[in-house]
């Protein structure tokens, strides 16, 4: 066996969301501070090549 189809993945991974809601608040937290931050480090690198390019 071993392979699940992705439906019942789904259904376990939604199953573990309801144990484990604190863990995957603090989870998804952590995610989207990291992906804020990321995305303000591009767009900061954005900002430096428009004025590197507005320079050249």
């Amino acid at each position: 066996m071993g392979f699940s189809p992705p439906f019942l993945i789904g259904i376990n991974t939604l199953s573990n969301f309801k144990k484990d809601r604190k863990i995957s608040l603090v989870f998804s937290f952590k995610l989207l501070s990291l992906a804020t931050e990321y995305s303000r480090k591009i767009a900061g690198m954005m900002f430096i090549v428009a004025e590197l390019e507005s320079l050249i």
